[in-house]
């Protein structure tokens, strides 16, 4: 049944001839607002549509903390989409609320009071504001999928409940902007409503424990993106496709139906399945335990099951790769007993990985699974698995950071250490301290415990993810591996199904370690920056028995930090460390080594979280590929067949993963295409960032720029890598960055598996999708086996001439 409904909508002319549209949406019976904070809402979304920073801040009240404004009207989007506008009456007062239609953890609604008549934009209302004084208790959501007319019909029936009994405040709940209300009602009869954005008001009293009943529709037009899609072969439903009140956990019933060739998975057990007339299915999931997000995804699916752990796992795949099914199924159950072991249980019992062709260029997790785009599949699977965990059985509502992103890249981090090793683990890190600073590059840092409030982009994942999953490190380094696992498992434990954020973690950390942990959060959560240091004043005394006296100052440069700093001097028969800690700009630091001084060293095993400068960073596309020039990957045409076959392949693989990384907005390239090196021309040589694929002798062009490479090539499938010496092993991948020998502002990627099996190997074994930033690194069936910084200053390391 459907009631009736209208809409207002007001059009705004500029003098430019632009059209802004700002429309309220009313529903049995309720009043639209017509006056001054209307005419207010449709301004400020013209000026963020329009991307005029100073449009808007004439708009606002002095004072007003606008940096969400101008992270958003300067960071791309890559899906193109417009603010909507109109304005809401909460206990009398207008609200003027700004939308988006929303990805997942990335976006925000803005709301504010409006003062001065409606005239201005006066204090900003937190968005968590309407999830104090309500709750959603569980949904019983049914969605009816129409793949032919990429249409979906969904009702839901969710039970509320107020926060605090005797509370006046209405209940207001979020719903996509996308998704058109066909109906609202309560015990049977129409419940009024109004709508501004994504924010549904509820027109009459509602009470605590009541199930509303809404219905809905929604038409897909986009292509695949970051956002919900229903396409002709799948479908992926998530962010605010069912009503949510500020993200809160919740529990769900998820019935999907669809073709009846489709599969479907949504969280929890699978409950139900039923055969339906006009050859259809529903299939019927059930979700216990509460969660902030919930998601649904169906689709032509190839299924794979497995067993792990006593857990059965299974592959989705819409483009069935045997090889790539049984390598996710492989790395899942890897990781799976680590995390159980470390982390303790999760309230699922089963987990699936999920190929979508609705997502580019990123993967989700969805706690009993995760959907992956083609060439994010199955790649980060461990990474989000470790959601299962952080952000799962631990809520996050992402209103002030994403701190289940750090956490979570941390888990994968150790799963990385615990089945490659020490050496991979340390360039992990180094790599993590790099690409947070490079990632900052003309753009602004959020402290983490703030990160969720500017625009999602590049330096999201450098602080979220890089500086985030460092802090993580450092936090383990200072409580040592008992306390620290034991403080995850207890954060686990008593935050399970509740949403947290880093102070809930600071405290658990200050209990199970018996010792006030706050300084240590207030540090590298509340403000920006790392660890910026120099060495002063080294001197060198010579001792008895042939040892040497190494004294020097530990500078901070800016506001120091206060750590545990391990200094390690090497010297010419053998080394010494010492780890001293530091709290003030200068730090005086005393070593006795045998023999000759070498060098000397602040944090060898790169233990903390330092902010590089430009000249510390080798060339890398956290820094070089946002410029819009166009991507060649080139593929050799020498060697045997097979050899030839597996460049192109890789090339291939290289070619899926730059387009969904940069129709993502994680990279701005104008173009992206393979060619042969037969077929690169001297202009695509000096305009285009290049990718050479293959080793030498067989890929002409990188031939032609072996001799300037920070990696040698030697005869017998050996490698030199600079200081690491001479290395060997079975089916050895060298990749290397350096600028281009062409143009010094683009970036020059080589590629190299030393022979056919190493060429056929996924591009994730050697080169993940974190992208390491160092001039070149060697890599045996994912194992690294040594890595190399040409030509990068490091101040941490101080060279004793050594004549």
């Amino acid at each position: 049944m459907t009631w009736p409904r209208a809409a207002t909508v007001t059009l705004w002319i500029t003098a430019a001839g632009a059209l802004s549209i700002v429309a309220s949406e009313i529903g049995s019976g309720q009043e639209a607002d017509h006056g001054a904070p209307f005419r207010l809402a449709a301004r400020a979304a013209e000026a963020l549509n329009r991307r005029r920073f100073e449009g808007f801040r004439a708009l606002a009240r002095p004072g007003a903390d606008l940096e969400w404004v101008k992270s958003a009207v300067s960071a791309p989007d890559p899906m193109l989409r417009r603010w909507a506008a109109g304005t809401l009456l909460v206990e009398r007062q207008p609200w003027v609320v700004l939308s988006l239609d929303k990805m997942v953890e990335m976006d925000h609604d803005h709301l504010y009071r409006a003062a001065a008549g409606g005239a201005r934009l006066g204090q900003e209302i937190d968005e968590a504001e309407p999830g104090r004084h309500w709750r959603v208790v569980d949904h019983d959501e049914r969605v009816s999928i129409d793949p032919d007319r990429r249409r979906a019909a969904f009702t839901d029936e969710f039970r509320v409940r107020r926060v605090r009994e005797g509370d006046p405040f209405p209940l207001i709940f979020d719903l996509g902007l996308e998704y058109q209300i066909d109906s609202l009602s309560r015990a049977g009869s129409p419940l009024p409503w109004k709508r501004a954005g994504n924010l549904v008001l509820a027109g009459a009293p509602v009470r605590s424990g009541d199930v509303l009943h809404i219905a809905y529709h929604r038409v897909f037009t986009g292509p695949s993106s970051l956002l919900s899609n229903v396409q002709r072969e799948d479908a992926l439903l998530y962010a605010d496709w069912l009503p949510v009140i500020s993200y809160q956990p919740a529990r769900s019933t998820i019935t999907i139906e669809g073709p009846a060739d489709w599969e479907s998975i949504a969280q929890g057990e699978l409950t139900a399945t039923r055969r339906l007339s006009g050859n259809r299915i529903a299939r019927t999931w059930t979700n216990p335990a509460p969660v902030s997000f919930i998601m649904a995804a169906a689709g032509r699916y190839t299924v794979t099951r497995y067993q792990a752990s006593g857990y059965p796992l299974a592959t989705y795949m819409l483009h069935f790769d045997r090889e790539k099914s049984e390598r996710g199924l492989r790395t899942l159950a890897a990781a799976l007993p680590f995390y159980l072991a470390h982390f303790g249980p999760i309230p699922w019992k089963r987990y699936a990985i999920v190929e979508t062709d609705a997502l580019q260029g990123l993967a989700q997790e969805g706690y009993s699974y995760s959907v992956y785009s083609t060439s994010a599949f199955p790649g980060v699977c461990t990474h989000e698995l470790g959601h299962s965990w952080w952000g799962g059985r631990v809520n996050n509502t992402y209103f002030g950071s994403y701190w289940n992103e750090s956490l979570t890249t941390y888990s994968t981090d150790l799963v990385d250490a615990m089945r490659h090793g020490d050496r991979s683990a340390q360039l992990n890190r180094k790599t993590h301290s790099r690409h947070y600073r490079a990632s900052l590059v003309g753009r602004p840092e959020a402290p983490l415990m703030q990160a969720s409030r500017q625009s999602f982009g590049i330096n999201t994942f450098g602080t979220t993810y890089s500086k985030g999953a460092m802090v993580c490190h450092m936090l383990r380094r200072e409580l040592g591996d008992d306390v620290f696992f034991r403080t995850l498992r207890r954060f686990a434990s008593e935050y399970a199904g509740r949403a947290a954020e880093w102070d809930d973690l600071a405290r658990i950390t200050s209990k199970e370690s018996g010792r006030p942990m706050g300084w240590f959060f207030d540090q590298w959560t509340r403000r920006p920056g790392g660890l910026e240091t120099h060495w002063e004043h080294v001197r060198v005394r010579q001792l008895a028995g042939g040892k040497t006296e190494v004294q020097a100052a530990l500078v901070q440069d800016g506001t120091p930090f206060r750590a545990r700093v391990t200094v390690e001097a090497q010297g010419s028969r053998g080394d010494a460390r010492v780890t001293v800690p530091v709290t003030a700009a200068r730090t005086a630091v005393r070593l006795v080594i045998p023999g000759v001084p070498r060098r000397l060293v602040a944090d060898p095993d790169d233990d903390l979280l330092w902010a590089p400068g430009a000249d510390e960073r080798p060339p890398n596309p956290a820094e070089m590929c946002f410029d819009h020039h166009p991507l060649r990957i080139v593929f050799g045409t020498g060697g045997d067949a097979a050899y030839r076959a597996a460049m192109r392949r890789q090339a291939g693989q290289e070619q899926r993963f730059w387009e969904e990384t940069s129709n993502a907005g994680f990279a701005d390239l104008s173009e992206i295409r393979t060619v042969s090196d037969r077929e690169l021309g001297d202009g695509d040589r000096r305009n285009d960032h290049l990718i050479l694929i293959g080793r030498p002798g067989a890929n002409s062009v990188l031939d032609e720029v072996s001799g300037r490479l920070p990696v040698r090539f030697e005869r017998g499938g050996a490698v030199e890598l600079g200081d690491t010496g001479r290395i060997t092993g079975p089916d050895l991948v060298a990749v290397s960055y350096s600028r281009s020998p062409w143009n010094s502002s683009r970036l020059l990627t080589t590629w190299s598996g030393l022979t056919t099996a190493a060429m056929e190997l996924p591009w994730e074994e050697s080169d993940p999708s974190t992208r390491f930033i160092t001039s070149a690194w060697v890599a045996s069936h994912g194992r690294i086996l040594g890595f190399r910084d040409a030509g990068v200053r490091d101040p941490r390391t101080y060279r004793f001439d050594s004549r």
